[in-house]
């Protein structure tokens, strides 16, 4: 399985478009993320597609991803296997 770090960016795609952030919190295996929490820790944040996310069986990762507009910036629980780490250049 792919492992990530803070701070690390990354892209996915998924619903037919691409996505791409940061990585802003590793959730332990076994443990699901919770929306509130996430939006109490994260101001100006909207925990998109989170709710209703089962438990994994490995670490995965929450992805801060900027709206590029006024509005707020969204929070993503991709699946691991999908995402890849965007190189600097």
């Amino acid at each position: 399985m792919k492992k990530f770090k803070l701070g690390d960016k990354v892209k996915w795609w998924s619903s037919f478009k691409d996505k791409q952030g940061e990585i802003v919190l590793v959730i332990p295996i076994m443990e699901p993320p919770y929306r509130m929490d996430l939006e109490k820790h994260f101001p100006g944040c909207t925990a998109a597609a989170i709710d209703g996310g089962s438990r994994r069986d490995h670490e995965s990762y929450i992805v801060r991803v900027p709206s590029g507009t006024k509005a707020k910036d969204k929070m993503y629980w991709p699946r691991v296997s999908k995402l890849e780490l965007v190189h600097p250049f």
